[in-house]
């Protein structure tokens, strides 16, 4: 991923493309998107096209069906050097930058939010529903879950709504009685009472 929630390959990829194609994508960070590489996107809503990037090809329609009619025209490369650079770099970003934070922790107190998320991942079932709270939260799930096409992923990504996570958890177990939920919630997704909570403590819970 790119943005605050990625590791830095895909800024790389992104910035060190021949074209960036943007399929029915609205992400917040214009910031991380290149000024000076070809970029095509393509989105149902009109009204995205061009929002966060400057462009030289806008496609009004639904990614998929674009998607399909386009793959036809589309020759097969047999260099592999850009995407195993690119994945070198991603793999290199896991193992260090961020499995700093997973390795050797055990015995660190308090221990690290990542530690703990990576833990979940480990633990958690293949089908696992993982719903997140707005902020480091949803970086940790980011960074930490590892998608396999069977687990989802739930958040407020949209609107970025506090205290979530509990919520979409209580949702997702009553829609799906059998399958495992899993919600990583923040602070304020733990309300306290004045009977368990003293001013020395704002944010200590039962």
């Amino acid at each position: 991923m790119s943005g605050l929630l990625g590791y830095g390959s895909c800024y790389d990829a992104m910035h060190e493309a021949d074209l960036l194609i943007l399929l029915g994508t609205d992400f917040p960070y214009d910031q991380f998107l290149p000024a000076d590489v070809r970029t095509a996107q393509v989105d149902l809503d009109p009204s995205h096209l061009g929002r966060r990037t400057r462009l030289d090809l806008a496609v009004v329609g639904d990614a998929g069906e674009t998607v399909r009619g386009l793959l036809p025209l589309v020759d097969a490369k047999k260099d592999r050097k850009f995407l195993d650079e690119m994945r070198r770099k991603h793999v290199k970003s896991l193992t260090g930058v961020v499995g700093a934070y997973t390795k050797d922790v055990e015995k660190v107190t308090p221990i690290h939010p990542e530690y703990v998320a990576d833990i979940l991942d480990q633990e958690a079932a293949d089908d696992a529903v993982f719903t997140v709270d707005t902020g480091m939260c949803n970086v940790w799930a980011a960074r930490y879950i590892s998608p396999n096409g069977k687990r989802r992923v739930i958040g407020s990504f949209l609107h970025g709504s506090m205290a979530n996570a509990m919520p979409h958890a209580i949702g997702a177990a009553s829609a799906e009685p059998g399958r495992q939920v899993v919600a990583m919630s923040g602070d304020g997704g733990c309300r306290c009472s004045s009977a368990t909570c003293s001013p020395s403590r704002p944010t200590t819970c039962p």
